[in-house]
């Protein structure tokens, strides 16, 4: 395959292929989604994609904010309810 862009998140993906020529690979709930708001065809990828993995970031004087900590708590969760609900395509 031959990659002609990067984009630093899947919402970007889909509006930049929405608008070009291009196509994508998304997870397979997204690609769904995808499907139904921008009218893409979804199809399986022709080869194994592997998998990737999703980080949470902050800087370090935040480590011990009580506000920050409750926001990093919640982003976990949510998360981790999105992550029981997708199917990973197995």
């Amino acid at each position: 395959r031959r990659v002609k862009l990067r984009v630093p998140n899947f919402f970007a993906a889909v509006e930049i292929a929405a608008r070009s020529d291009l196509i994508m690979t998304l997870p397979s709930s997204l690609a769904r989604a995808a499907a139904n708001m921008k009218r893409f065809v979804s199809l399986p990828p022709p080869l194994d994609l592997g998998s990737f993995t999703m980080s949470l970031v902050w800087h370090a004087r935040q480590q011990d904010a009580p506000r920050h900590i409750w926001l990093r708590r919640a982003i976990v969760a949510a998360a981790a309810d999105m992550s029981s609900a997708i199917d990973v395509g197995n």
